[in-house]
């Protein structure tokens, strides 16, 4: 679907953005949101990357997935949360490598027999 054919309700960001701030509270719903709005930015005002970033609307929506995420916390460096993520990520990332690579290596192996 082209963004010509969208509601266009639904192209209104600062209408969005304006909305969510009042408090929104499903991540998923506040992303697609965001990805309509830089979109839209793109697409229909032909901004930079840059203009994105400093769009009043994206910021707005961003704080509040922020606020979701409480992003807050991971900038205390007291707590060493940030770090406690990260390694979470790589365990996780290498734990899900791994399992691709068996379910590779075993697809290969049924084809060969």
């Amino acid at each position: 679907m082209s963004l010509d054919n969208m509601n266009q309700d639904a192209l209104n960001r600062h209408s969005d953005a304006l909305f969510i701030q009042e408090g929104a509270c499903n991540l998923s719903g506040v992303a697609r949101s965001l990805v309509r709005a830089i979109n839209q930015c793109q697409h229909q005002e032909n901004m930079g990357t840059q203009q994105v970033r400093d769009d009043a609307a994206i910021r707005m929506i961003v704080h509040q997935m922020a606020f979701l995420c409480n992003v807050g916390e991971i900038d205390n460096f007291s707590n060493d949360l940030y770090g406690k993520l990260q390694q979470e990520c790589k365990e996780k990332s290498e734990a899900t490598n791994k399992k691709l690579a068996e379910q590779k290596a075993q697809a290969k192996a049924a084809e060969a027999s």
